[in-house]
């Protein structure tokens, strides 16, 4: 399919394209790179995020390395009363070694809830040490 447009949402984090889908109409996807360790950042910028989605009015499926978990995206969606599911795939996807070494799950979609039913668990399949 064509791309119907592409939105830097936000140079560097967030931009955007508009896909039409014959079975499903116009769709947005959003590539997003979030802030490492820093919430609020995070949570303006999927302000930013939302408030172009609400403009567009169209469905969409957020993608990327939030650098924050599932739960606290799905919080600060829930605070900015955004319609969406996160959908992870099960167990990691960063691996940092190191004395702090951890490893933890920041890359993921979101998902209006339109796309909910047609979504199954992502799978993570390549995996290294950062």
């Amino acid at each position: 399919r064509q791309s119907l447009s592409v939105e830097d949402i936000s140079p560097g984090r967030a931009i955007g394209v508009t896909i039409a889908n014959s079975l499903l109409g116009h769709i947005i996807f959003v590539s997003v790179y979030g802030f490492v360790n820093n919430i609020l950042l995070m949570k303006d910028l999927l302000k930013s995020v939302m408030t172009f989605l609400c403009k567009s009015g169209k469905p969409f499926i957020i993608g990327g390395d939030f650098n924050a978990s599932p739960d606290q995206v799905s919080n600060i969606m829930h605070e900015l009363n955004a319609p969406c599911h996160a959908i992870a795939p099960a167990g990691t996807t960063c691996q940092s070694k190191g004395p702090k070494g951890h490893a933890s799950c920041i890359d993921y979609f979101v998902v209006h809830p339109k796309f909910k039913a047609l979504c199954s668990q992502p799978e993570c399949v390549m995996q290294g040490l950062i």
